[in-house]
């Protein structure tokens, strides 16, 4: 995908629930839209997100820091949000791709799939 095809894609703004990250957005509109972040600009990410939750968990009353059973809870849990649950709002799009559908125009479905 080009950069003008990528620009007239209709885009939720950042920061918003399914938007790409304020950090993200920033970076991209200064150096373009393939960008990425660096492991140091995550790594910031992740330290400011633990301390605020950290924060956050002591608001509710919860003394984590001297619990063995929620050791280092803010910092497990920030990682878990950068790094795997919200990745996409630290990444860049991704290439759409396709396929050429032979004629086909209508909608292609898979049922019956058994989950365990």
């Amino acid at each position: 995908m080009t950069t003008k095809q990528r620009k007239n894609l209709e885009l939720v703004q950042s920061g918003f629930a399914n938007g790409i990250s304020t950090q993200l957005a920033t970076k991209q509109a200064i150096h373009g839209p393939n960008t990425r972040l660096t492991a140091e600009e995550k790594q910031e990410i992740i330290d400011n997100a633990a301390h605020h939750y950290g924060e956050f968990l002591r608001a509710l009353g919860v003394d984590w820091e001297q619990d063995p059973n929620s050791d280092n809870t803010p910092r497990r849990v920030a990682k878990a949000y950068v790094n795997d649950l919200w990745r996409g709002r630290y990444e860049p799009m991704s290439d759409i791709t396709s396929f050429p559908s032979d004629g086909y125009d209508g909608i292609v479905f898979e049922g019956g799939i058994p989950l365990t």
